[in-house]
Parts: C-alpha cells; sequence; structure tokens
C-alpha cells in the first residue's frame, strides 16, 4: 500500500467515525454501549514495557499477539503458556479491542505486556510498532486491517492468523471487496484454520494454499472437565448454591434471550422448586436492562457483583441451614463465566435466537452440562454438526422448546447426563489444535 492509498484509508475511517458519531453519543448517553480510552483508539497507546514483577526493562523480543475481546481473551489461557514455553526467548505482548477484553487480559496474563488495540489510523499502529518493535503478529480468529497489515509488510514484520475461522458473513463481505480483499489476505505469512470449509475460505481469499493449515478449534484444548476445580467450587459457596439444587445457566445471552429466558424460568419455578437460574449476558452494558427485566418480572435476585467477597455468612459455614434468598443470579462480572459453567446442570449458549449467530458451545460441553442453544448458529456450524451429530446438545427454536428441554432435564437425570456425558467426550476427543498450532508457528518464528 503506498502513501496515497494509506491516507486515502486513513480518511476514509475518518469520516466514517465523523457520521457514526452522533449514534455512538447517544448509546454512549443511554449507557448501552460505553467505550474508553479514547485518546489511544485514535493515537496509539503508550505501553509499558517495564516487567511487572519489579519494573526493570527486558531486553527480550516481544512477540506480539492480538485478541479482539473476552472469548478471544479467553482462548489464549492454554495457548500462551505453550508459546511461552516453546519460545522462552520472547516477551509476550497481548493487544485487545474491546475495554472488557483488555480488562480481562490485564487481569489474567499479569506477567505480559498487555494494551488497547488502537483504530487502524497509520499513525496509530507506527506508534504501536515503535514502542513494541514485534518479531511477529498473531491474529486471534481474525482481525485484518489495511494499514496494520501495509505497515507490518513495510517493516517485514510476518502476521500469522491462529484458530482461523471465516462465518458466512465475513467470507460474503470479504469477496465483495474483490482485489482490495484479496490484496490483504495476501499479506498474511501463515493461517492455521479451525476447519476444512475455513481452509478453503483463506485460500479462495487469496492466501497462498501453502501457507493454510488445518489445527482444528483451540477452544477445545482451553475447556476444563473437573467440575469441582477451585474456582467454580468458589462461587457455589459464595453465592450458596446447594448439592440438591439444579442450576439452569444461560449464558452469553442478548437480545432478546434475557426476556425468554427469564419468562421461561418464572413458568416453571412452581413446578421445579429446586431449580435456580443463572443468567450470564454476553455484552456488560446489558446489565442494567437485565437487572430492570428481573425487577418487572417479580422474581428474587441477587448480581454477583453485590457478593464480592468470601467472607460472606453464606459462605463461611457450609453446614448451616441458612439459604440464601435468591432464585436468579444476574452475574456482572467479566471473565467468570468459564467458571460458572461448571456448577451449572442444564445450560443455555447465548447469542443463538437473535441474529449474531451463536456464541460458543465448547465450554459447557466440557464440563459435561446438558447444552441448548437456539437455531441461529451459523458462526459455530462445525461444532453445532458434531454436538448434534453426537446427540450431545439440542436446539429450542422459542421458549416453550426451552421450558421443555429445561422441564426434561429437570425430571429425567438419566438423559440430562447423558447428554452431559456425550458432550464432554467430544470435548474431549477434539483437543489437541494448541500444539498443531505451535508447529505450524515454527516457519514464521524460527525463520
Amino acid at each position: 500500500m503506498n502513501f496515497l492509498a494509506r491516507w486515502l484509508c486513513n480518511l476514509a475511517y475518518f469520516l466514517a467515525i465523523s457520521l457514526m458519531l452522533p449514534w455512538m453519543l447517544w448509546r454512549h448517553l443511554a449507557g448501552k454501549k460505553k467505550r474508553s480510552g479514547w485518546h489511544e483508539r485514535l493515537l496509539g497507546p503508550k505501553i509499558d514495557l517495564r516487567d511487572t514483577q519489579d519494573s526493570t526493562l527486558d531486553a527480550r523480543a516481544i512477540l506480539w499477539i492480538h485478541a479482539v475481546s473476552v472469548g478471544e481473551v479467553n482462548l489464549l489461557g492454554t495457548f500462551v503458556p505453550a508459546i511461552r514455553q516453546a519460545y522462552p526467548q520472547y516477551r509476550i505482548a497481548i493487544s485487545a479491542s474491546t475495554d472488557s477484553g483488555l480488562e480481562l487480559a490485564s487481569g489474567r496474563f499479569k506477567d505480559c505486556i498487555t494494551f488497547r488495540f488502537p483504530i487502524d489510523f497509520s499513525w496509530a499502529i507506527n506508534r504501536v510498532l515503535r514502542q513494541l518493535r514485534p518479531v511477529a503478529l498473531v491474529l486471534t480468529e481474525l482481525e485484518v486491517w489495511p494499514n496494520t497489515l501495509s505497515l507490518l509488510r513495510e517493516k517485514n514484520i510476518p502476521v500469522a492468523v491462529i484458530n482461523g475461522r471465516l462465518s458466512d458473513t465475513s467470507f460474503r463481505n470479504y469477496q465483495r471487496l474483490g482485489m482490495i480483499g484479496r490484496s490483504l489476505f495476501s499479506k498474511l505469512q501463515l493461517v492455521v484454520a479451525q476447519s476444512e470449509e475455513y481452509t478453503d475460505r483463506f485460500t479462495q481469499l487469496g492466501v497462498p494454499n501453502g501457507l493454510v493449515h488445518l489445527a482444528g478449534s483451540i477452544k477445545f484444548d482451553a475447556v476444563r472437565t473437573q467440575r469441582n476445580n477451585a474456582q467454580t467450587v468458589a462461587l457455589q459457596m459464595l453465592v450458596g448454591i446447594k448439592q440438591d439444587d439444579i442450576v439452569w445457566l444461560a449464558g452469553s445471552t442478548s437480545e432478546p434471550e434475557e426476556s425468554v429466558v427469564i419468562a421461561t424460568f418464572c413458568e416453571l419455578r412452581s413446578q421445579l422448586p429446586a431449580l435456580r437460574l443463572i443468567i450470564v449476558p454476553r455484552h456488560p452494558e446489558r446489565f442494567k436492562l437485565v437487572d430492570k427485566l428481573l425487577q418487572q418480572a417479580g422474581v428474587h435476585y441477587i448480581r454477583r457483583s453485590q457478593v464480592s467477597t468470601l467472607a460472606s455468612p453464606w459462605a463461611r459455614n457450609q453446614s448451616s441451614e441458612f439459604r440464601p434468598d435468591w432464585e436468579v443470579l444476574l452475574v456482572d462480572t467479566i471473565g467468570e463465566l468459564s467458571h460458572w459453567w461448571g456448577a451449572a446442570d442444564i445450560g443455555y449458549v447465548g447469542g443463538s435466537l437473535g441474529n449474531r449467530g451463536g456464541q460458543s458451545m465448547i465450554e459447557p460441553a466440557g464440563f459435561g452440562v446438558a447444552t441448548s442453544f437456539g437455531p441461529n448458529t451459523k458462526n459455530f456450524r462445525d461444532i453445532v454438526g458434531l454436538l448434534l451429530a453426537s446427540e450431545a446438545a439440542v436446539v429450542v427454536h422459542d421458549g416453550k422448546e426451552m421450558a421443555e428441554f429445561v422441564h426434561k432435564c429437570y425430571r429425567d437425570a438419566g438423559y440430562r447426563e447423558a447428554l452431559g456425558c456425550n458432550a464432554q467426550q467430544l470435548a474431549i476427543q477434539q483437543q489437541g489444535a494448541t500444539g498443531a498450532t505451535i508447529l505450524a508457528l515454527k516457519a514464521i518464528l524460527e525463520r
């Protein structure tokens, strides 16, 4: 990309932001979407390169890994330790685009450099590159930006995509870009894809065939299978979940799913006295809205943020007959969903009744949760196909089918356990993508 093309790209970003500004301001004031760090987004972040342990400077070269949001950051849970073990000569820097993703990365990877990924203005990306001087950039799943790829190519810094996937919508959109799209993808030096379908799509979009590898999904490697892990047990104690409770967890929910889930729970609670509902909205800006929906429904509920310490009287004495007076728990914290899945008996994976295309079903599968999701799961078509073929999950199309599924799982323990067992076995069988990905990365990290 030449100088003129780069500044035309900058101009396009500026015009797009200007046109979207009234809408973004409205969402911010309405509490629907609050973003911070606009100075870093527009001009590029100032990155602290000091060692987090002793505040000294570490002279090792830096490997830059980019994870867009919470889902991609969670994916790095197995990848970062593996890459650090394989290449101890590199420091790891992790960037994230969203506030929630950056918060999770900073808390989870305290021994890594973490910073906010800026908007793709050439000056902002150049500021990052001047500070990091990375040996390579590893993109998690996919986020290709013209100025970023162009500047890295000019500086001879290789770019790789790991756990690569291209949804139907993304694939069509990139195809519509024609030569511009092919130019973008031709700048990638390596793609490690989740499935054969994604491998073909990356090749069609311009990545040379020899640079696209198939490894499976790293998300299967990240799943845990032990329901009695320390984090899950601590959370169960914290909110007073008892052994005879049947926990239904609706995770990564979005509009209109919380309304459907709450209505379903209200319909069932008189018939199923041991049923408890945990709701984990996908985006933090929905916490207040879901709180309001719970108030309107008239259920006894608490918010996770209200129970902030294990000094809670509910946790001090588990032998006590004291029982917290709640039917529904609203998890309004970031990064805990994977631990809460370990406490669930019945699951619903959100983003699948609306038009989002679904969220990952792998974590509940790993814990052996009897899992359901809606019909719109185009973003996870391969995983859904595996689950349904193995009789390891159920599709629910509306509130009626959701209620029938929860009722059956509650009443028929054998059915519930069989679904969960099938899902867990499938998750274990699919593991191994992290090792294959590390092996593929040798091509750019050892040259």
